[in-house]
């Protein structure tokens, strides 16, 4: 089938450039996996993800604090106003409570639904409300002879707001999905939220009071009848978050920052779909043309074929050379890889992964050996087959290159949609790493397509060189 001779031969011809190839390709790989094969770089994109999470749930607590202590304060200013027409037998403090609970949870129900709100949503929210401003006028009631400044009122509403807040936010942030230990990571337990619920309420204050001097706003009822929604406009300003300030398009730019696996997508992406791929794309491309149309063009052909050497044995030797070698320089890249796997520790590529990514790789590498292969075997002139092979190698080098930026792998915030296009345009595009990393099976059959057009290009080419004249 094949003549050992030739194939050692061929061998003889293109270690040099083997060994050189292979060596460069597997130091780039090293230098990739351990730049970033290991989880201090994940680990600081998931810093910078809970930079994010832990500042949005602030602002929550804060906004929470600033809106429980507003309520809070008009429900007491309604309280004080109504003291005073209390009658026993006609009109109670239960009955002066109940209305001004159900005059404000009203009015936060009205506002939630002309916001857009579903009436279910506007419902459990009044509720919540009212069940607020009752536990907070009962308290109230029963502390207001101590009260005897606007200083101290302040000072027990805050109080109150900052004591409920720390007794019922860490259970609401489990219930938001927050687990407990990201409570206990961001320090979101009892006594921490105290801090910042006190920290914004005094913040709030310093803030209406330079604005609405109390000469002319008594308090904040009088602030809010003057001034519709400037409150709570002044609350959604104080507690807006960093993401939350973002533009839409940015704020979900963020998000898929935070969840970017960089490792993988430096490993699976930049250097097996590209860095990696490139230096052995020339060497497809030098040796492949070397093989068949660089002896025709050199006359060395003629004489292999005056011998008793048939051409197909001649094609079938130089294919399996070229197969051969790009196996081996698989080998020793899956060997690298594996080794750097060892060294970086626990890393979010596993052993069978970056198996799975080898063996992708060389599906894509022959491929390509096999257009430059029939290329070489159809053509007499080496320019002419290192235009056509190489041309289209390069191509498809080129486009992968220009396709990274459109893919999905890229993160949304540097990534072009529109040139994604080139993906469809390169075999590359059937090198589904992101299925390899999601343990499912898909890039299999996108392998077998590649595969078969290498497979076919061999064919081609072996079945043409054994027909064609050579010129003697």
């Amino acid at each position: 089938m094949i003549s050992i001779p030739l194939f050692k031969q061929s061998i003889k011809a293109n270690w040099g450039m083997w060994t050189a190839i292979t060596v460069a390709t597997c130091f780039i790989l090293t230098v990739i996996m351990i730049a970033v094969g290991g989880n201090s770089i994940n680990n600081i994109m998931g810093s910078i993800g809970d930079a994010f999470v832990k500042n949005s749930i602030k602002c929550e607590i804060e906004n929470a604090s600033m809106n429980y202590y507003y309520t809070a304060s008009v429900s007491a200013d309604g309280y004080e106003a109504g003291i005073g027409s209390v009658i026993p037998s006609y009109f109670t403090e239960e009955d002066l409570i109940d209305s001004i609970t159900q005059n404000i949870a009203g009015g936060v129900k009205e506002k939630l639904i002309k916001a857009g709100e579903n009436e279910n949503d506007a419902e459990t929210a009044s509720k919540t409300v009212e069940d607020f401003i009752k536990a907070f006028l009962s308290e109230y009631s029963a502390y207001r002879n101590y009260l005897t400044d606007p200083s101290a009122r302040t000072a027990f509403v805050a109080g109150f707001v900052s004591e409920l807040l720390g007794e019922t936010m860490p259970e609401q942030l489990l219930e938001n999905g927050l687990t407990g230990q990201e409570l206990l990571d961001y320090n979101f337990i009892s006594e921490e939220i105290k801090k910042i619920s006190g920290s914004a309420i005094v913040n709030f204050c310093a803030q209406i009071s330079t604005e609405y001097p109390a000469s002319e706003y008594p308090n904040l009822s009088v602030i809010a009848l003057r001034h519709p929604g400037a409150i709570e406009e002044r609350i959604e300003n104080l507690t807006a978050s960093v993401l939350s300030e973002l533009p839409d398009d940015a704020q979900n730019n963020m998000d898929d920052m935070q969840n970017l696996e960089l490792t993988q997508m430096m490993t699976g992406t930049v250097f097996f779909k590209i860095a990696g791929l490139l230096l052995p794309v020339i060497y497809i491309i030098m040796v492949s043309i070397s093989l068949i149309a660089g002896q025709v063009d050199s006359g060395s052909m003629a004489y292999i074929v005056s011998t008793p050497v048939k051409r197909r044995t001649v094609t079938l030797t130089q294919m399996a050379f070229m197969v051969s070698s790009l196996f081996a320089m698989c080998l020793c890249i899956t060997a690298t890889g594996l080794i750097c796997l060892a060294l970086v520790g626990e890393s979010s590529i596993s052993y069978t992964q970056m198996i799975y990514l080898n063996i992708a790789s060389f599906a894509t590498m022959f491929t390509f050996a096999g257009i430059c292969f029939f290329a070489s075997a159809w053509f007499n002139r080496s320019k002419y087959a290192m235009a056509i092979g190489g041309g289209i190698s390069m191509y498809f080098v080129v486009a992968t290159i220009m396709g990274m930026f459109g893919s999905p792998e890229m993160p949304s915030l540097i990534r072009m949609d529109s040139m994604n296009i080139f993906n469809y345009t390169t075999i590359t595009g059937l090198f589904d790493g992101a299925s390899i990393f999601a343990n499912t099976t898909d890039f299999i059959p996108k392998l077998a397509i590649l595969s078969s057009i290498g497979l076919a290009g061999f064919i081609i080419g072996i079945l043409r060189f054994n027909k064609k004249d050579l010129p003697l």
